[in-house]
């Protein structure tokens, strides 16, 4: 997986680009085959709520497979924090896809079989005639 990481208003330390990436090795387990082919696009920043409130970080990601966008963002007070948000959410997501996908594998494979029982019932029926 190939991962672009852009920082706004902070300075993307070592250390920070380390545990994004150590994170996102995470979510290679649901790419499964197509894992060379993907895309993540990672952006952090810092942000204002209110200026009374202090400092918030964001993290956003869009994730290019299996020729859709899967996104998620996260904002926090501590940047690692909302780097571990915005993991969960997109792992989230790709479970969602993950789930969506295999029922529609099994609906049509339930098609299928009923359609291949129909055809052995009318064969059963015709030479029984």
């Amino acid at each position: 997986m190939k991962i672009n990481v852009k920082a706004q208003q902070i300075e993307l330390t070592p250390a920070i680009a380390s545990y994004l990436e150590k994170r996102l090795l995470g979510v290679k387990k649901f790419l499964g085959v197509i894992e060379d082919a993907a895309i993540a696009q990672v952006e952090l920043g810092k942000t204002t709520r209110h200026h009374k409130a202090g400092d918030f970080f964001k993290c956003e990601v869009h994730l290019r497979a299996w020729g859709k966008v899967f996104s998620a963002s996260a904002t926090e007070s501590d940047l690692y924090a909302a780097i571990d948000k915005m993991k969960d959410e997109l792992v989230q997501e790709l479970t969602a896809h993950k789930g969506k996908k295999i029922s529609v594998e099994r609906k049509g494979s339930r098609q299928i079989k009923d359609l291949l029982h129909h055809v052995r019932t009318i064969r059963g029926e015709r030479e029984a005639d």
